[in-house]
């Protein structure tokens, strides 16, 4: 994979004068691949599963590519360098309540298999049950020579706990970087949770960022559930609850941090 020096590298603390919800993809797709690529151990803990080699980390934003003449920008690419082999992959990011979109999956595996990415890569708040679904419809002939993978973003601040806490980081200073990407992930100001309402036959539906004004004026009832949440993490947050010896000490934290951000 060759990679091109114009291209955005992505940055742990993100500048940039926008807003909205594009601006919050943005900013929490670049911190998290700029710790991915400073932190190789949580890296590679993410991506050796899916074919990765342990290698250099590279990883940037908002690429430009064309796709039939069409622009099609990926809110990042990842490149992991080896031996004079690499290892690539599209990312695709969505916040909120916010879910991926088929036809811009589907562009993104056609770019993959016309540039040689070997995976797509997405994160969102949608979730699955087995490594091997995929959270929307998509065009099971695209990922026959391309790796399809998606993340929910409960599944990477579980990872990043588990890497952080229980199997370590050798670098005290990469260390401290991944303790405040947890931070960032685990802070609903970061627009990466989705709001959690309760119908009248109670399942859960998706409502959009909820304010504090808006949340103080709710039914505690009605506030976002972060323990009806815990009942649907994925089954990778559930096997690496399983996989660390303490895993009751680390769901108690867990459950602390979700009882704290459900009282702002």
């Amino acid at each position: 994979m060759i990679t091109d020096e114009k291209w955005p590298v992505a940055r742990l603390i993100p500048i940039s004068s926008a807003s909205g919800v594009e601006a919050q993809e943005r900013r929490l797709a670049s911190a998290l691949l700029a710790v991915m690529a400073a932190v190789p151990e949580f890296g590679n803990t993410l991506l050796k599963p899916l074919g990765a080699p342990s290698g250099r980390f590279e990883t940037f934003i908002e690429v430009p590519f064309k796709l039939e003449g069409k622009p099609v920008r990926p809110d990042g690419v990842i490149v992991v360098t080896r031996a004079g082999k690499s290892w690539s992959a599209l990312l695709e990011a969505k916040i909120a309540a916010h879910p991926l979109e088929p036809d811009q999956i589907n562009a993104y595996l056609d770019l993959a298999r016309e540039l040689d990415f070997q995976a797509v890569l997405s994160v969102s708040n949608q979730y699955v049950t087995s490594s091997t679904e995929y959270p929307i419809e998509i065009d099971r002939r695209k990922v026959r020579r391309t790796k399809l993978h998606h993340w929910s973003w409960i599944d990477l601040l579980t990872q990043a706990t588990v890497q952080k806490e229980y199997r370590g980081v050798s670098d005290p200073d990469q260390a401290y970087i991944l303790g405040e990407l947890i931070r960032y992930l685990a802070d609903p100001r970061s627009g990466r949770w989705r709001s959690m309402g309760w119908g009248a036959d109670g399942r859960p539906f998706a409502m959009g960022p909820v304010s504090r004004r808006s949340a103080s004026r709710m039914p505690r009832s009605s506030l976002p559930s972060l323990d009806g949440m815990t009942s649907s993490v994925t089954w990778h947050s559930a096997s690496l609850l399983n996989s660390v010896g303490r895993s009751s000490t680390f769901f108690q934290r867990v459950s602390e941090r979700r009882t704290h951000v459900g009282r702002l």
